[in-house]
């Protein structure tokens, strides 16, 4: 397998700061934990212009199977889904109209993994909020991805932080590309029907997240 880093250096990483970021209380009564990590996970986008060319409202979805164990020798296991939504004006300096984001602890009969990057398949429904307003959309997903052409492994670190936390995220894992089909509902209709316009999956194969104070 070759090695290429910058293919496995993508959003999706991200996206995992963010959610654990999100819940900081696994670390409140300690100033430094460590967790022990191998995952799973598939990341695709959607995006469709309106009539006049200019609107372009996009769906992000990640979504990941995660088991290890923490430095106090806790074991976990879980399953969840990130799904963004973005209107943006291009005709008007790529200016944001609105911005939505939500995530969900998913079953296990709602996402599954197939071999070593085969493919993936979800089944939800992801309830989102405006950032600025508050206002609550609602994502269902029903989709499977399958991996096309070769895939790729590296190493990544990351940091971000957060509040009083720093949050550290290393691995070594493999990404592939891969096509994603299915439906995508927007708040009871039809958002796409078809093929994302990208997609990916990921493999971590040893990793950790170190969480200490800022």
């Amino acid at each position: 397998m070759r090695i290429h880093p910058t293919r496995v250096h993508l959003f999706p990483l991200f996206l995992l700061f963010l959610i654990f970021a999100g819940n900081a209380a696994f670390a409140a009564n300690s100033d430094h934990y460590l967790y022990h990590i191998k995952d799973k996970s598939a990341y695709a986008s959607f995006g469709f212009p309106d009539a006049s060319g200019c609107i372009w409202t996009s769906i992000n979805l990640f979504a990941a199977e995660r088991a290890g164990h923490a430095s106090d020798l806790d074991q976990f296991s879980e399953a969840y889904i990130y799904v963004s939504l973005n209107t943006e004006d291009r005709c008007d300096g790529w200016r944001t109209l609105s911005s939505s984001s939500g995530e969900q602890v998913l079953e296990p009969r709602m996402l599954g993994f197939t071999g070593n990057l085969g493919g993936a398949a979800v089944v939800a429904d992801v309830v989102l909020y405006d950032r600025a307003s508050g206002t609550p959309h609602t994502v269902g997903l029903d989709l499977t991805w399958t991996g096309i052409g070769e895939s790729w492994s590296g190493r990544q670190s990351e940091t971000y932080r957060q509040a009083a936390y720093r949050y550290t995220y290393r691995f070594v894992g493999s990404s592939r590309d891969a096509e994603a089909t299915g439906t995508v509902l927007l708040d009871g209709a039809a958002f796409s029907s078809g093929t994302a316009s990208y997609a990916s999956l990921y493999n971590s194969r040893n990793g950790y997240m170190e969480v200490t104070l800022n």
